[in-house]
């Protein structure tokens, strides 16, 4: 028996009109849409509202100005238009060449400092080492950041290994060293991966994180930085 047009055209309809998707289902993918998206504009609103610090300067314990906030400033935007990431990481990000200049630059700052000491004597300077590095030395009421003086001098010997390393003639380095900066610029790309304070509270304790603008505490700093 034939189906008139009309028959058809209202059995299609009912058809079409029943839901593909439960409603369960519309329900669940809406609410883990909220949820992701509340969670990431909260991490994003704590990207900008607990951000480790930007010290105004950054100083000795003598008193010597080692490098400011605008020097560190500077020297990201250096360090980042000259596509230096693909020469070394910060704070582990990865690269493709090169080291992680977070953990150089840690490794041979607290190497420097236990020379220092035990060139006063101290026959086992690790604990020491470990302490002076581990202490927060940032004062939040002035922008201050304050390298002790065995720090300031590693930061000092540091740059100048970064300085021939980064320089015009790199030793076996693979870097380009036509896309690096000139010596003043050099110097403030080297204070950008060491002028930020991290601060992180865990376990009541204050401990500093370095980051790409970091100064862990004090010299701790990473060295991210393309001097010369």
């Amino acid at each position: 028996m034939a189906i008139e047009p009309a028959q058809r055209r209202k059995r299609f309809d009912q058809a079409t009109s029943e839901r593909l998707i439960g409603k369960g289902w519309v329900q669940g993918v809406a609410l883990v849409l909220i949820f992701g998206f509340l969670v990431l504009g909260i991490l994003a609103y704590r990207a900008y509202t607990a951000s480790m610090p930007l010290p105004d300067k950054v100083v000795s314990e003598s008193g010597r100005l080692l490098f400011t906030g605008n020097d560190i400033t500077r020297g990201q935007e250096l360090y980042q238009a000259r596509g230096l990431m693909e020469y070394g990481s910060v704070l582990g990000h990865g690269a493709y060449l090169g080291p992680d200049r977070t953990a150089e630059y840690l490794r041979m700052a607290t190497d420097d400092v236990a020379d220092q000491f035990r060139g006063q004597g101290v026959t086992d300077p690790r604990d020491r080492v470990v302490t002076e590095f581990r202490t927060n030395r940032y004062n939040p009421a002035t922008k201050t950041l304050v390298f002790t003086d065995r720090q300031a001098r590693a930061f000092d010997d540091i740059q100048l290994h970064y300085a021939t390393y980064f320089g015009k003639t790199p030793p076996n380095t693979g870097c380009c060293h036509t896309r690096l900066p000139t010596k003043p610029k050099s110097t403030n790309s080297q204070r950008f991966s060491r002028g930020r304070p991290g601060l992180r509270r865990r376990s009541g304790r204050a401990t500093i994180t370095v980051t790409p603008t970091t100064g862990r505490p004090k010299s701790a700093s990473t060295t991210a930085q393309p001097p010369k």
